[in-house]
């Protein structure tokens, strides 16, 4: 500077100063931004989540795997996902805390977990009172079909009739009291031929072995309607369904009424409209995961709602409110804070869901 003000005038060097004052005060602003960003300041803090899955080579690990990604891509979440053998493993690694959260099962699993009744009594992970609801959604409308020619075209009709015993009977004693509500006596009235799975029971029918099957109105019938030509989906009556509910309710947990509209499967013919049940798969998460977390993986979702809808055909309907099903299809098992207040945000938590919330809370 010495030697500027001896080529340079007072107010040249003025100006010269200022000027310098300038820049160091831009290369400052500019500064602050570079130095946030090497501190780690630039947004909020990773959160990293374990998610358990089911397994790889089961439908519902593509659709975890999905949600996940999509979480992770839009928010601070770091989600790893892991798959894990069987049905029950990743509820229990949720219930446990060694994972915060998880995709597993129906809901009415679940409850019977939560409350250690049913095939969950005695288990020494039960009663999973660490679980809480994140997302339950419609995953799977279920109904009895038969095919044309049959003379079969109401529940009523299959009395004196062929139908499955599946090899796994869960489903076995849903459908059974649905044919009791139409006054049909499963143990008299029906002739059950013993059926590995879904799948044969298909192919059986096609064959003319069975009258009907009970089943999902989902991708899987494609092959069937082309080998058999229309499907005929037996409507089931939703006071009739509210009925069977009623005298069996252990069995129907997080089951409600449905209407499939024409057009749900792409590629399947539904002449009009069938009531049927419909079925909820969940996303889980243990109690004490932060709620700033579990409410900004449904916040995400829910904002890149048809993102969501890619993923699979069961998940082509998501949104706002699918993700969240009537109050009284679930009356047992809380939801998370975290959840709560992302449903609340968009308008789809009702003054129902609160009264039952705060039920099961206390």
């Amino acid at each position: 500077m010495l030697r500027l003000s001896g080529l340079l005038n007072k107010r040249e060097v003025k100006y010269v100063k200022r000027k310098l004052l300038i820049g160091l005060i831009v290369l400052a602003l500019l500064a602050v931004p570079l130095f946030a960003v090497a501190c780690g300041e630039e947004g909020p803090e990773v959160v990293r989540i374990r998610f358990a899955a089911l397994p790889t080579m089961w439908g519902a690990y593509a659709i975890a795997a999905g949600v996940c990604d999509i979480a992770t891509r839009y928010s601070n979440l770091e989600i790893v996902i892991e798959s894990l053998p069987g049905a029950d493993p990743p509820r229990e690694g949720v219930q446990t805390g060694e994972y915060d959260m998880g995709g597993a099962g129906y809901l009415n699993d679940h409850i019977s977990a939560y409350l250690a009744i049913g095939d969950y009594d005695g288990k020494a992970w039960t009663p999973a009172t660490n679980i809480r609801l994140v997302i339950q959604t419609d995953i799977m409308q279920n109904t009895f079909m038969t095919k044309e020619g049959t003379g079969i075209n109401s529940v009523s009709d299959l009395k004196g009739k062929r139908l499955p015993l599946y090899a796994v009977k869960t489903a076995v004693p849903q459908y059974k009291s649905i044919l009791r509500a139409y006054g049909i006596d499963p143990d008299t009235d029906v002739t059950w031929v013993e059926i590995s799975d879904q799948e044969t029971a298909f192919e059986e029918l096609h064959m003319g072995r069975i009258d009907a099957i009970w089943g999902a109105i989902d991708v899987m019938l494609l092959p069937l309607q082309e080998k058999i030509g229309q499907i005929v989906f037996l409507p089931i009556d939703s006071e009739v369904l509210e009925q069977a509910i009623a005298t069996q309710p252990e069995v129907w947990r997080g089951v409600y009424p449905s209407t499939v509209m024409p057009g749900y499967v792409p590629g399947l013919n539904i002449p009009e409209p069938v009531p049927a049940t419909t079925w909820s798969m969940t996303i889980l998460a243990n109690k004490d995961l932060a709620d700033d977390a579990v409410y900004t993986f449904v916040k995400t979702l829910l904002e890149h709602f048809e993102e969501v809808r890619t993923l699979d055909p069961r998940t082509k309907e998501f949104s706002a409110e699918t993700a969240l099903v009537p109050a009284l299809a679930n009356t047992e098992l809380p939801y998370h804070p975290g959840a709560v207040r992302a449903y609340k945000e968009f308008g789809v938590w009702t003054p129902e869901h609160e009264s039952i919330q705060q039920a099961l809370l206390k």
